[in-house]
């Protein structure tokens, strides 16, 4: 009996897992980074640069196993809401206009009001997965 409640504490967690969802927050992490400096010569670039530049950080964060469970849900609802205020008229139009276009430029108010659209989702995402994720690892350490 003794046997099996040492062998049930000592077990450890899959290090493939961690190691798979690390790398994943951390690829993230330094995506939000390169999209933080593209917004260097953008119209507003305090605000984007500083919502990029938080996303970085909590998926740094969640790279090494810190999950701030709250701060993430009310980050993803918040970047999920601010996706919808830049809801675009039309994807394929945006698409068209920038597979026309073909640089990084902005021509037209709508092609940025769509990358900003995208952008909140992509952080809605990843913040929810963040979330998921430390909400599971919280879950996991009570039952074990």
């Amino acid at each position: 009996m003794k046997e099996e409640i040492v062998s049930r504490k000592t077990h450890k967690k899959s290090p493939s897992r961690s190691r798979a969802s690390g790398i994943f927050f951390g690829l993230w992490s330094l995506l939000f980074l390169l999209f933080c400096y593209w917004q260097w010569n953008d119209a507003d670039p305090e605000v984007w640069m500083s919502i990029y530049g938080f996303a970085a950080v909590m998926c740094g964060l969640a790279a090494v196993g810190r999950f701030y469970i709250p701060v993430l849900m009310l980050a993803s609802i918040i970047a999920l809401l601010g996706s919808l205020f830049f809801f675009p008229r039309s994807v394929s139009d945006w698409i068209f206009q920038e597979w026309q276009q073909a640089d990084l430029s902005m021509k037209t108010i709508e092609m940025e009001e769509t990358r900003e659209f995208f952008g909140l989702l992509i952080i809605s995402v990843i913040m929810g997965l963040a979330a998921y994720k430390g909400w599971r690892e919280k879950r996991k350490a009570i039952t074990e």
